[in-house]
């Protein structure tokens, strides 16, 4: 028998066994199909001592076997085949070893159908059949993980494409919600302005069928007002884009603000408020979200009254937990519909009691109260009333309320820069109204040139301005050391622009108004930074 035929059929020596291992070791390290089949191909080129040694693919649509990766020397047999051309074709077809003198072709597999063939031309070792059987499992392993990389590569880039795409619609979500908040909430600032001044006789006394009427345009006003931040809240909770500020407060506090504030719905709805009970606990999270969906609390505890009935407060601890606990003497809830109290409003649902107007806000102080870890319960007896209870985490840190002292009072009066001409027309009044001092602009250039001939003691800036940017304006004032203390505050109708301020460093502000104004508070902290300002209540 030929030496050459002896020698195809024996056992791999032990110089095979560490080439095999190599193989073995290198599937996977490829950064590409080519790259990996190359550094098969370069053990077995180094093993065999080949002149030149190729390894093709087949391409299916062209019936071809195209070359991927070579090593060695030039040579004319470094080319694509025909599937059925040649050794090369031959070892493709039957995915064994086939040989002719000065050549040797090897085919290998992928889940059991013919892929491709390797070629060693001019070999001084010819390696054994097992080390071939070897090379041609390693081979084919190399190219199915390969492949398998490749494949992650792909849903890599379409994952990153995809949360680009997101990221950039989420961003445009958000800006378009934060411009229709605002695009809403400017004129309501312009209706509430001058319902304020009409109401506290401004401009003129009014009979007293007059004050009624006007009193229900503020009323409907609040309940639009209402029904524009539940619409915006539940936007923003849906795609998980709500902004939180995450700061310490007293809880206390907040809800005896809620309690002022809800003290007229109550008188007209002849519903007695009762003195908030409990000491003072401290919880860390977003002060203007949560006092949002305590007033909405409170404010469907009123709605949900009857006349003559009452609403009490009460403030406790359980562990490391806060609670506040209201409770109504309302008709109550009947038990088979607490279950779905708390769900998204679907109005088609059966569970209308308590899930309209601003009852349909529950579900929203649910998914507020869980982002700041706690939690809504409630429990109720029918023609007896309901309490809800809200939970929050302690923060144990706070054993004082955090002070947030107001600028020190300055001589001077107000700028206005809002270019909304009713909006800045209707602000301007009402202050001139208490005796302030006041200028208004309409663009961020006119506020700078206005700057440099008055030294007003507050800026009053919207940021949205249709020529210029508020925060232009901002950078400008605390850039300039004449300026620089200057006590400035932002209003707007996209309240998670508050988030994007510091109360320190070069572009801070000192306050943050959300529209529709909150008129007495504005009127309270401008009073307090304006000497000279008329203190009226």
């Amino acid at each position: 028998m030929p030496k050459a035929e002896v020698e195809s059929r024996r056992s791999a020596a032990p110089d095979e066994l560490a080439a095999i291992a190599e193989a073995n070791r290198l599937i996977g390290t490829g950064t590409s199909i080519a790259e990996s089949l190359r550094a098969q191909l370069g053990v077995l080129h180094e093993l065999s001592r080949a002149r030149t040694s190729f390894v093709a693919l087949h391409d299916a649509s062209r019936g071809l076997l195209s070359v991927v990766a070579s090593r060695g020397r030039a040579d004319e047999r470094v080319r694509a085949h025909r599937a059925d051309e040649g050794i090369l074709g031959q070892a493709f077809a039957a995915q064994r070893a086939v040989e002719e003198p000065g050549a040797l072709a090897l085919g290998f597999s992928r889940a059991g159908a013919p892929v491709g063939a390797l070629e060693l031309s001019g070999f001084r070792n010819r390696p054994s059949d097992a080390a071939l059987a070897a090379f041609s499992q390693a081979m084919a392993a190399a190219l199915e993980v390969a492949h398998l990389q490749e494949e992650l590569r792909q849903r890599k880039r379409e994952l990153e494409q995809a949360d680009a795409a997101m990221k950039a619609l989420d961003r445009q979500r958000d800006e378009f919600l934060g411009r229709v908040s605002h695009e809403l909430k400017t004129p309501l600032t312009t209706v509430k302005t001058y319902l304020a001044m009409l109401l506290r006789n401004r401009m003129g006394e009014l009979r007293s069928e007059q004050v009624r009427a006007l009193a229900i345009v503020d009323r409907n006003s609040d309940r639009l007002l209402r029904l524009i931040d539940d619409l915006l809240l539940s936007s923003r909770l849906t795609v998980g884009q709500m902004s939180l500020q995450d700061k310490p407060f007293g809880l206390k506090q907040l809800v005896e603000e809620c309690w002022a504030v809800s003290q007229k719905p109550a008188e007209r709805a002849e519903v007695q408020l009762e003195q908030v009970s409990g000491g003072e606990f401290f919880v860390r999270g977003d002060r203007e979200h949560l006092r949002e969906s305590l007033l909405g609390l409170v404010d469907n505890a009123i709605r949900y009254n009857r006349p003559g009935g009452k609403v009490w407060c009460r403030l406790y601890s359980e562990g490391a937990t806060a609670k506040v606990q209201l409770g109504d003497s309302g008709r109550g809830i009947p038990p088979e519909k607490l279950a779905a109290l708390f769900e998204r409003y679907d109005p088609s649902s059966e569970v209308q009691v308590r899930r309209k107007g601003a009852g349909s806000a529950l579900s929203r102080v649910s998914q507020v109260m869980q982002l700041h870890g706690g939690s809504l319960s409630v429990q109720s007896t029918v023609e007896q009333g309901s309490v809800f209870t809200a939970s929050l985490p302690l923060f144990a840190g706070m054993v004082v309320a955090e002070a947030h002292p107001l600028p020190p009072a300055q001589r001077g009066g107000v700028l206005v820069v809002e270019d909304d001409d009713d909006c800045r027309e209707g602000v301007q009044e009402l202050l001139q109204a208490e005796g302030i001092e006041v200028a208004a602009v309409a663009r961020a250039d006119e506020a700078i040139a206005a700057l440099k001939t008055m030294r007003p003691a507050v800026l009053l800036v919207d940021l949205r301005l249709r020529e210029g940017d508020g925060r232009t304006v901002i950078s400008h004032v605390r850039g300039t050391p004449a300026l620089a203390d200057i006590a400035v505050y932002v209003m707007s109708g996209a309240v998670t622009e508050a988030a994007t301020f510091k109360s320190e460093g070069p572009d801070r502000i000192d306050g943050f108004f959300e529209k529709p104004l909150n008129l007495p508070r504005v009127l309270t902290a401008i009073r307090g930074l304006v000497q000279g300002g008329e203190r009226a209540p």
